[in-house]
């Protein structure tokens, strides 16, 4: 079904679009969808621009200038840890969200877009605190980053907290969106999608277990277009 602004009649919603919105992963993928093209495009823009203003913000609560050498310096310097994750995930999220809005006047499909949002922020942020987390109980341990030992210590951690989290947020957000949507019958599960976020995870915990490491930092260079998986998946989601 593809319902487009132009095509939909709020006063004529058809039989599909009342019936209650599935949240499971029956359905295509992003990129698979039945929205057109240019309303794809429309997404990918919306939620590109939600994770640049997302990093805009950040910089300049650093103290950067909002100017575009200085944003690249922050580019260029800052490693990406759990306040650049959170930060862009939420930026991926809403502006997925506002593309899904303006390509989709469907109530019932908007309802998916909002419930999908939910659930991508905690997939987004609930596995790099973890993360976080971990590291600061490995220095409260006194790990150290310096020795090999201390290295694989912190990594086999690492990869623990990222899979736990993974697990930790579809459980509380599945209960937490319950509860917002009102509907405890429809959990979702866990998908391919969902793992493409935890690209930054796995940069971000090799930053965390060796500070000085330059090319873990440049490879985390990706985390943006990584995230901006989750914010095409909302703006593409529907009730079908």
């Amino acid at each position: 079904m593809h319902i487009t602004p132009n095509s939909f009649n709020i006063n004529k919603i058809t039989l599909s679009s009342q019936i209650e919105p599935s949240f499971g992963h029956e359905g295509k993928a992003f990129w698979k969808s039945d929205y057109s093209t240019k309303d794809k495009f429309i997404v990918a823009g919306t939620t590109a621009l939600g994770v640049t203003t997302s990093l805009l913000v950040l910089s300049k609560y650093r103290g950067y200038k909002l100017n575009p050498k200085s944003f690249w310096k922050y580019i260029k310097t800052t490693k990406i840890k759990a306040p650049e994750v959170v930060s862009m995930g939420v930026g991926t999220c809403l502006g997925g969200l506002a593309g899904g809005y303006i390509i989709d006047k469907n109530p019932a499909n908007r309802r998916a877009k909002r419930r999908e949002t939910v659930m991508q922020i905690g997939n987004i942020s609930i596995p790099i605190l973890t993360v976080d987390l971990t590291d600061k109980l490995c220095n409260m341990l006194k790990v150290a980053e310096t020795t090999t030992k201390g290295k694989v210590v912190r990594a086999v951690a690492s990869i623990g907290a990222i899979i736990a989290g993974i697990y930790i947020a579809n459980f509380t957000m599945n209960k937490i969106s319950n509860v917002l949507f009102k509907d405890a019958s429809n959990e979702r599960g866990i998908k391919g999608t969902d793992l493409f976020p935890h690209v930054d995870d796995l940069l971000a915990s090799a930053q965390y277990i060796d500070e000085k490491s330059n090319i873990a930092h440049k490879i985390a260079r990706i985390v943006p277009l990584a995230l901006m998986v989750p914010g095409n998946e909302i703006g593409n989601k529907t009730a079908d």
